[in-house]
């Protein structure tokens, strides 16, 4: 690598490790905000041709609205932040969490070196493993510290600072397609390696107790269970259909019933079992509990806000669900340039990705994040870095890893075979 794509891949995990590490943002006092400027203005000078992707050309239009609705006074919601927070800091903070995530991709698009790939992309595994591994000790002596401390239960600054937020945690789901991805794609031995990623964020998703992200991992570990091969996508379809008339079925039976029930029981006392039984109960017929209910009523109130003015939105939205938000403030004028941008980028790495499987398990880890971006009020810069960066180019680097490691493999039995064939001789 030369100087400058060294120098690339130094701040690019710097960043990240600052994202997804709370301790190091506790022990350097920085506001992340400001890492992401720094960041942002680094990649520019260093890179500044970088703006020619098309999602670049989105991302401009949807500031453009924003400073425009700045400047008319017109109130707008995002990230959680409304009439409550200055307008101009929102603006800013949505800029922060976009930006340095936008440009992170073009540079690598526009460099494709497998070496930058590779470096970045294995980095990023480490750097998460080691940000889940260092709550480990204090969730094995309190397993509700991540919960109790995203509801303000917790005492102690120091203890505060190195536990992940709700963003981060929501987060957590978002990489589990790429160790999917690695129990398919490694051979042999190497299956640990994903395996125990697997089960190391597993763990800590079910210490979230955040029941979006609790569905979302069995429906993934499902998807992983039928998936075949690159090569077996009619298989894959077939078996798909299989496990939704199974599911069908278990339904009619009353076995996901049952399901639910033995869940709402491992989560008893806590915010996911409420939702649990609200599920149970809807499921049953027996209508919508407080849960469901209030989620439902804030996003009827943020498509309130839209229907009121369709093309510039209005005040007054729920705060349940950052999509629907965007629209019932911003309107179409507003959402559009949003929604086309997220896409544009999708696309871009949909392109980039290096094979069929690959770009099967990012499409899954997609579908998770919209989902997330529909359920959910927050996202966030870290929700925004592992949509962006982290879920496509940790599933590359994967994949880069299955190259090297599998073709040991293969030449170990081509070298073995052909020492039987010349004993033979």
């Amino acid at each position: 690598m030369k100087t400058k794509e060294k120098w690339f891949v130094i701040i690019t995990l710097f960043y990240i490790a600052y994202m997804v590490f709370p301790p190091l943002a506790s022990l350097s006092r920085i506001p992340i905000w400001l890492i992401c400027s720094l960041v942002s203005l680094s990649l520019i000078v260093m890179f500044p041709e970088c703006f020619r992707q098309r999602y670049f050309r989105w991302f401009f239009v949807y500031f453009s609205v924003l400073f425009l609705y700045l400047m008319v006074g017109h109130p707008f919601h995002i990230n959680g932040m409304g009439d409550s927070n200055d307008a101009l800091w929102r603006l800013v903070i949505e800029m922060a969490w976009i930006l340095p995530n936008f440009l992170i991709c073009s540079v690598i698009m526009k460099l494709n070196d497998r070496k930058v790939n590779r470096w970045i992309g294995q980095g990023t595994m480490v750097l998460l493993a080691a940000s889940v591994l260092v709550i480990l000790p204090m969730l094995f002596r309190y397993s509700r510290i991540l919960r109790e401390n995203t509801l303000g239960q917790l005492g102690g600054e120091e203890v505060l600072a190195s536990l992940p937020g709700y963003t981060l945690m929501s987060s957590y789901i978002y990489i589990v397609p790429v160790f999917c991805y690695g129990l398919r794609r490694l051979k042999g031995v190497w299956k640990v390696l994903p395996a125990a990623f697997l089960a190391l964020f597993a763990y800590a998703i079910v210490k979230t107790e955040i029941t979006t992200s609790l569905v979302m991992l069995i429906l993934l570990l499902l998807f992983t269970l039928v998936y075949q091969n690159e090569r077996g996508l009619t298989k894959t379809s077939f078996a798909f259909i299989i496990v939704s008339f199974a599911l069908l079925v278990m339904y009619e039976l009353g076995v996901i019933s049952l399901i639910i029930k033995y869940l709402s029981s491992l989560y008893e006392g806590t915010a996911a079992e409420s939702k649990f039984v609200d599920f149970q109960n809807m499921l049953e017929g027996k209508g919508k509990g407080n849960n469901l209910s209030i989620r439902e009523y804030c996003r009827q109130l943020s498509l309130a806000c839209f229907y009121k003015d369709p093309l510039f939105g209005s005040p007054g939205v729920g705060g349940h669900s950052s999509l629907l938000d965007r629209l019932g403030s911003m309107g179409l004028f507003g959402f559009i340039p949003y929604l086309l941008m997220l896409i544009a980028n999708v696309k871009a790495w949909y392109r980039f990705m290096p094979k069929r499987g690959a770009k099967f398990f990012y499409i899954s880890g997609i579908i998770v994040v919209f989902t997330f971006l529909y359920m959910k009020g927050l996202f966030g810069g870290e929700g925004m870095l592992f949509m962006t960066v982290l879920l496509p180019i940790s599933m590359i680097g994967v994949y880069e890893f299955s190259l090297s490691k599998n073709t040991i493999g293969k030449k170990v039995i081509v070298k073995k075979m052909a020492g039987d064939l010349s004993s033979t001789k």
